[in-house]
């Protein structure tokens, strides 16, 4: 959305082009090229993962390391990742010389960032010369350090991505361009939607049921969305 006040997650929805944006390419990405990312299970890793399988651009995908990865590994893959890392990884030499062999001489140009903190240092580390450290996120609340060494030595550079900014920008010609695109991949079945919890809430039952009850379903679904952990928390009106 181009807009911050355009309200929540929805399936369906009537808005004016100047209301919606796309991502430009910031880099020309090549089929065999790579991409590194963390925050690989959010919703734009997912995204990134489906979308650069359909131009046949491999991604690394890092995520934390915590109970349960391994079936948030076992959902990348299913998704299409090409390779996965977790963030304790980061920083080893046996890591770099993994990605070495994953990149087969292929260059790391493009990174996506939604973390920040030593761990996006790290992952910064195994771009390639010339590469580009995108930041969309920061949701370890820690600052972003790029040591001068990479600035120097291999030319690293890092920009930001903010909404608002990009719809300021760009025409509603290139926002249709991209909503065409995506539509496509989805009509083809390429495209998966984020996997979340579906609370059901029903018109019918809203008018029947005990409204206690109903109050009770309402902020256990809420209580799950804040509490962190639960996954996505999707509430659906029939």
């Amino acid at each position: 959305m181009g807009s911050a006040g355009l309200g929540t997650w929805r399936s369906h929805g009537n808005f004016l082009a100047k209301d919606l944006t796309k991502v430009r390419s910031v880099e020309k990405m090549t089929e065999g090229d790579y991409i590194i990312q963390n925050g690989a299970n959010s919703g734009v890793g997912e995204a990134v993962i489906q979308l650069a399988n359909t131009l046949n651009v491999k991604t690394i995908n890092i995520i934390r390391n915590r109970p349960g990865h391994e079936k948030v590994a076992e959902r990348l893959t299913k998704l299409g990742a090409t390779h996965i890392l977790t963030d304790d990884q980061l920083g080893k030499l046996e890591t770099k010389e993994l990605v070495k062999s994953w990149a087969k001489g292929r260059e790391l140009k493009l990174a996506f960032n939604c973390v920040g903190g030593k761990p996006t240092t790290e992952m910064a580390r195994l771009l390639s010369k010339n590469g580009h450290l995108i930041t969309y996120g920061a949701m370890s609340r820690q600052p972003l350090i790029l040591p001068a060494s990479l600035q120097i030595f291999k030319n690293v550079h890092a920009s930001g991505f903010w909404l608002t900014a990009w719809n300021d920008s760009h025409s509603s010609e290139e926002r249709q361009e991209m909503i065409d695109g995506v539509v496509k991949v989805m009509k083809e079945g390429k495209f998966e939607e984020v996997e979340c919890t579906r609370n059901l809430w029903s018109v019918t039952e809203a008018a029947t049921a005990d409204v206690k009850g109903l109050e009770v379903k309402l902020l256990e679904g809420v209580g799950r969305a804040t509490g962190g952990g639960n996954g996505k928390q999707v509430f659906v009106m029939e």
